[in-house]
């Protein structure tokens, strides 16, 4: 049974990106594999990721505890990310701030001037990371042990390599206006 499902957020419909209409993937499910190797569905659907983004966005929350194991975080409300609740991902997100700058997913210390990616990042909260540099997409992160998984507009659940769904670096920034209601 997923975290969260469509009927939990029936009168919230998702953000639209400029230009956009439906996601292509609107009803793969958002899942993340967790350190012991089971598998957690924290969406039952793309379209009820989206809708909790906004439902953050709308709530003033950029953190939910989504069950005991698993945190999701809004990134500028244009992405989300799901994360298990490890030592090093409590680390992760009491040092840095997840934040969309242009068209990347930046982490920003909370105490000095530094703006990293995820794998510096992580990197300097201690994750030994073992595969290939930097983490990418979906794809990387679940190959590379990172515990976490990104979701956005272009969310796939399965991509097929490091270049497809949700990406870290999309080449060209999802726009959105959150000017009106």
């Amino acid at each position: 049974m997923a975290l969260f499902t469509a009927s939990q957020f029936a009168g919230v419909s998702y953000d639209l990106p400029d230009g956009g209409g439906a996601p292509a993937n609107v009803n793969d499910a958002v899942t993340l594999q967790l350190s012991d190797g089971s598998n957690v569905t924290v969406c039952d659907t793309l379209g009820t990721a989206l809708k909790l983004l906004t439902y953050m966005r709308t709530n003033s929350q950029w953190q939910v505890l989504a069950s005991d194991d698993v945190t999701v975080v809004s990134i500028n409300a244009v992405k989300g990310l799901v994360l298990e609740n490890t030592i090093l991902n409590q680390k992760l997100l009491t040092q840095y701030l997840p934040t969309y700058i242009g068209d990347q997913v930046r982490f920003v210390h909370r105490t000095s001037s530094l703006v990293l990616s995820l794998t510096d990042a992580l990197k300097s909260v201690g994750f030994c990371h073992t595969g290939s540099l930097p983490f990418a997409n979906n794809l990387d992160l679940r190959t590379g042990g990172a515990v976490m998984q990104l979701f956005d507009w272009n969310y796939k659940a399965s991509p097929a390599n490091s270049s497809e769904g949700s990406l870290l670096n999309d080449g060209a920034p999802l726009r959105y206006d959150f000017t009106n209601p």
